[in-house]
């Protein structure tokens, strides 16, 4: 099946090999180019930049368009919506740069998204984000019934603190 073809790979002898645990969990979920990455992973250390966006507005249209927007800036810099929060009061959306490829510039290039998504949201809508680079841990957390990839340590947290502070408009 294609699922079946996503989640395994060729080893250099050209026979099958089963994907780990991560790209089987992750399969549906990730566009195919994307597994490769995942051979292999199950957790570790690394150095990303987090991105925390709070949304604020009620216009479900321009919210589809502001995601919409989201999304091509994400790909353009290669970043990974990781998370997203939907309320009433107000969305939150973390992004992730380092995860699953890793640049030098990782950094540089959540603050470009970050600006870019600034100046892409229509003005009915208000955004505000928070900005922090460290290292996190990455794994993959749950059950055998039900899992999730995540991310946790000082600058998730950092970020999320600095989007508290931030004004509207604006990336701390």
């Amino acid at each position: 099946s294609a699922a079946a073809r996503r989640t395994t790979g060729a080893s250099a002898t050209g026979r099958r090999r089963a994907a780990p645990p991560a790209a089987n969990a992750l399969s549906a979920y990730l566009p195919s180019h994307l597994l490769p990455a995942l051979r292999g992973f199950e957790g570790e250390f690394r150095k990303v930049a987090v991105l925390f966006l709070e949304l604020r507005g009620q216009a479900l249209t321009a919210l589809q368009a502001w995601y919409l927007s989201l999304c091509e800036v994400l790909d353009r810099y290669e970043g990974l919506l990781l998370k997203t929060d939907l309320s009433t009061a107000g969305s939150k959306w973390i992004c992730l740069f380092g995860v699953p490829q890793v640049h030098e510039e990782d950094p540089d290039r959540a603050s470009r998204a970050a600006l870019d998504v600034i100046r892409a949201t229509p003005k009915r809508l208000a955004v505000r984000g928070g900005l922090h680079a460290g290292t996190v841990a990455n794994v993959i957390v749950g059950t055998k019934s039900r899992r999730s990839f995540d991310v946790m340590g000082d600058a998730v947290n950092a970020a999320a603190r600095a989007l508290c502070k931030a004004p509207w408009g604006e990336v701390l």
